[in-house]
């Protein structure tokens, strides 16, 4: 599939509204397992350039490490284990701590 560059935008005016609104808007990125192996190139291309735009303008939480195999239930998805690992990063960010 291609980066739906629609949908990014409706995501973009979904955030400007909610701001406007004075709610602060955190985007998170979720661990991915082998979802990326089977992403085009040049999808993954557009993900990091959204990403990147999104990080300019409002506070994106990414999770820096990997989880191993036994962490998720299928390609894409944490199981139990793995959610607790993730849950327990988040807890520990800047942005979640007041």
């Amino acid at each position: 599939d291609l980066f739906d560059d629609e949908k990014a935008i409706r995501i973009l005016h979904l955030a400007e509204r909610l701001t406007s609104e004075q709610i602060r808007v955190v985007f998170i990125e979720m661990p991915t397992n082998k979802l990326g192996d089977f992403l085009r190139p040049d999808f993954k291309e557009e993900y990091e350039d959204f990403k990147t735009q999104i990080s300019d303008l409002y506070t994106f939480v990414s999770f820096q490490g990997s989880l191993a195999d036994e962490h998720y239930r299928n390609i894409d998805h944490m199981n139990s284990a793995g959610a607790e690992i993730f849950t327990s990063f988040l807890a520990e960010q800047p942005v979640f701590l007041h």
